[in-house]
């Protein structure tokens, strides 16, 4: 009788264990939950495909993603008229799949339709890099068009708060700091020297502006590394160009 009732006594133990244990995986797997709902309103993270977080912009993870790899990351601003961030993120899924690239494209970050909201655009990349493996030391800013024109304004403010730089490379197609935007600090040479990144410009022989080549010869002045490519056409991402700049910032 007494070996039975020791027998039951540690099955009593052994069965209060299990049910605590799994109670705490519980608590952590809802606590994590919620921790990253307080963050993202994200219901589903995809890989290998595009996937909305609402408050933020489209996301592209290579299907390959794993946290015990640190990625490179592309950041890329689509033009105010024609187009939005699901949609021109679909230009770049290809070659980041390839090359196994992050890619974001933050939504609405042009709020004024005029100017750039710098600080959302900030918001998604620093968030992005504390929940996934992002290489610090490779990110590229790439914008289009006006979205292009904005690529520069999001480098002359290109620090976190700790003072580190939080793009490492960019790319203007056909944008260029234009009169017609709140420029000046391009004009007047504000952005610290500190803050210089390597710069690749792309702009058609055709289109009415050249406000890319103005800005281009004035950051070459400046002593930036600015890689330039000229195109025969007018305003439009030329093909292969993108597969070029991928290649020139990997090799950067």
């Amino acid at each position: 009788m007494t070996n039975v009732k020791m027998r039951n006594v540690s099955l009593d133990v052994h069965t209060q264990f299990i049910m605590t244990k799994t109670a705490f995986i519980v608590l952590f797997t809802v606590s994590f939950g919620l921790l990253y709902s307080k963050n993202y309103s994200c219901q589903e993270i995809k890989y290998g495909a595009i996937f909305s977080i609402p408050e933020l912009g489209s996301v592209y993870l290579p299907k390959s993603y794993s946290v015990d790899k640190k990625y490179p990351l592309l950041v890329v601003l689509y033009p105010r008229f024609g187009s939005s961030d699901v949609e021109f993120i679909g230009n770049f899924t290809y070659e980041a799949e390839k090359r196994e690239i992050i890619v974001i494209a933050p939504k609405d970050y042009d709020v004024t339709r005029k100017y750039p909201d710098t600080k959302k655009i900030k918001k998604m990349i620093v968030a992005i890099k504390k929940k996934c493996s992002i290489d610090s030391k490779k990110v590229l800013l790439y914008g289009f068009s006006s979205g292009g024109s904005f690529t520069h304004e999001v480098v002359a403010v290109n620090k976190d708060k700790r003072g580190e730089k939080i793009i490492t490379a960019y790319c203007s197609v056909s944008g260029g700091a234009e009169y017609n935007f709140d420029y000046s600090f391009i004009r007047k040479d504000c952005i610290p020297q500190y803050l210089k990144i390597p710069a690749y410009f792309i702009w058609g022989k055709m289109e009415e502006s050249q406000a890319e080549k103005e800005t281009a010869d004035f950051l070459l002045k400046k002593g930036w590394d600015v890689t330039v490519r000229v195109h025969d056409g007018g305003h439009y991402i030329p093909n292969g160009s993108i597969n070029e700049v991928l290649n020139w910032f990997q090799s950067k």
